[in-house]
């Protein structure tokens, strides 16, 4: 039954083939084969991995992972989401920032442009251009330009801020007239006018404090609107259009987006940075606003489009100016827009470490309690493996611990009554041996009891002639008188030793005596 399934193969194949034994088993294998795969498949157990460490341990470990846990990944996992909520937040934002900037811009850019188409319908200015480009009037020239060099001085330029200086330009590119004294140059740097009012891209400043600035053009006609004399070209202070442009978009100081830039770029490979400070001026004077403070020309860079988001650290979004096709991009550090949650997982995980710390102070009292009972039950268990039964362990709380002390006391306490009985029982069994060892002892008659074998159990001194003459076997059949010897013959080991025979009596003649002999069965015990 206990040897391997292999085992009782070889077993059931060594039994002979018309045995009883070998269909019985045979059955038994099947119907326990059977069983076998009917029952449910139970999976080993698995070790615990920190079977090494004290349970109160194990507790205080868990409690501070829990805590690690929670607050770390579920720290980092609420991190993260507000993080992107507030990346969302932040790119919706900056998206309105640039239209809003974009739409200002071409405004303002379309008003100046207005402006000076005003300029070049002066009666005055046309006359005076149309009597420039007459070679009759050659002689004229310099009381011409003097003339209308006063006039656009004087009743023009004093009428818009943000424009700087005035040039007249023929069709050739030769410039006729410049408000801007001692420059020098030509209308080269313009572009060649595909529209009757055109806008250049950055150019250069024309002093050290002065900003980046542009140039728009509208054509000139005569006086009858027939034919096309040049452009009247007008540059254009960045930093005034600029802040008149935004002054009502200007972030506020609380503003979530003040720390949010501008650039400015035209399409050629140029950029107008604006810094933030720029943009969080208030009621400026003129001379501010005309200066180049927070403006700086630089190389555009790569171009981005409205859907560009977070490059190398920065929040990025951009909206183009329709009366220029230049792009208004509005950038936003990464580090400076997230500072509401840039230390938010530190804190997570600083405040779980906390926590796990507190709850490790907090459970050194309880674990102490607990490690006291289970320690008392520890050694309770190993006094009673001792053989002190009369152990018990003290009962101090009545939680689950508390239960289990007191079922530990009342199995101490069965297993101590138990052991008693069962000494009582051993005492009375010996003294009842001892008792019969003695009156078999003191009897004149031989004894003798045999077991299941045939083997003697018990005999006394009175017995042992017989008992080696039997164990010689050297009884002769003249000499033995037995109503069986039919049956056995000459021999008395198979008459006198058969624990399975009935009752029976015999006579024995041996050297020093005659014996009779008689034999009854015992009732069977354990052993048989």
């Amino acid at each position: 039954h206990g040897a391997p399934l292999v085992r009782r193969r070889s077993l059931l194949a060594q039994l002979p083939r018309d045995s009883n034994d070998v269909m019985y088993l045979r059955a038994w294998q099947r119907t326990r084969l059977a069983a076998r795969a009917r029952a449910p498949r139970v999976l080993p157990l698995m070790r615990d991995p920190l079977h090494w460490v004290a349970l109160p341990h194990k507790l205080a470990l868990l409690f501070v992972g829990l805590c690690l846990l929670a607050f770390g990944v579920g720290g980092y996992l609420v991190s993260a989401s507000a993080r992107g909520a507030l990346e969302s937040e932040i790119q919706t934002r900056l998206d309105f920032q640039a239209r809003a900037y974009a739409s200002a811009l071409d405004g303002e850019l379309r008003s100046l442009t207005r402006r000076l188409e005003d300029f070049a319908s002066d009666g005055y200015i046309r006359n005076h251009v149309e009597a420039l480009l007459d070679p009759a009037r050659a002689g004229d020239e310099v009381q011409l330009r003097t003339e209308l060099a006063r006039h656009l001085n004087t009743n023009k330029l004093p009428l818009v801020a943000a424009f700087t200086a005035l040039r007249v330009v023929d069709e050739s590119g030769r410039v006729l007239l410049d408000t801007l004294v001692g420059r020098e140059g030509d209308a080269r740097e313009l572009p060649a006018p595909s529209t009757p009012t055109l806008c250049s891209a950055l150019l250069a400043p024309l002093g050290v404090d002065l900003p980046p600035r542009l140039v728009l053009a509208t054509e000139l006609q005569d006086l009858k609107g027939a034919r096309r004399l040049g452009r009247l070209c007008a540059d254009v202070g960045t930093g005034v259009w600029i802040h008149d442009a935004l002054r009502s978009e200007r972030p506020q100081a609380n503003d979530d987006t003040a720390a949010v830039e501008l650039r400015l770029l035209d399409g050629t490979g140029h950029a107008l940075h604006v810094s933030r400070e720029r943009l969080a001026m208030g009621a400026v004077s003129t001379e501010l606003a005309a200066s180049g403070f927070g403006l700086n020309l630089e190389d555009a860079g790569v171009p981005r489009d409205s859907s560009s988001a977070s490059v190398n650290g920065v929040f990025v979004r951009s909206f183009p100016i329709s009366a220029n096709q230049w792009q208004v991009e509005v950038p936003l550090q990464a580090d400076k827009a997230l500072r509401a949650v840039a230390g938010l997982q530190t804190r997570f995980v600083l405040v779980g470490a906390a926590l796990a710390a507190l709850s490790a102070a907090l459970l050194y009292f309880p674990l102490r309690f607990l490690t006291k009972s289970l320690a008392g039950l520890r050694d309770s268990a190993a006094r009673i493996q001792d053989g002190d039964f009369s152990t018990r362990v003290e009962v101090t709380t009545e939680d689950e611990l508390g239960e289990l002390a007191h079922a530990f006391n009342l199995m101490a306490a069965a297993v101590e009554e138990r052991n008693q009985r069962t000494e009582t029982a051993a005492q009375a069994l010996r003294t009842e041996t001892n008792r019969l060892s003695a009156v078999i002892a003191s009897m004149r008659d031989g004894l003798i009891v045999l077991g299941a074998d045939g083997a003697p159990l018990l005999h006394n001194q009175a017995a042992e002639p017989l008992l080696g003459l039997l164990h010689r076997d050297g009884v002769a059949s003249s000499h033995h008188h037995c109503h069986e010897d039919k049956l056995f013959g000459a021999t008395c080991r198979a008459c006198l030793f058969d624990v399975g025979a009935v009752p029976r009596s015999c006579v024995i003649e041996v050297e020093g005596g005659v014996f009779e002999v008689r034999s009854t069965r015992l009732a069977p015990d354990a052993r048989g």
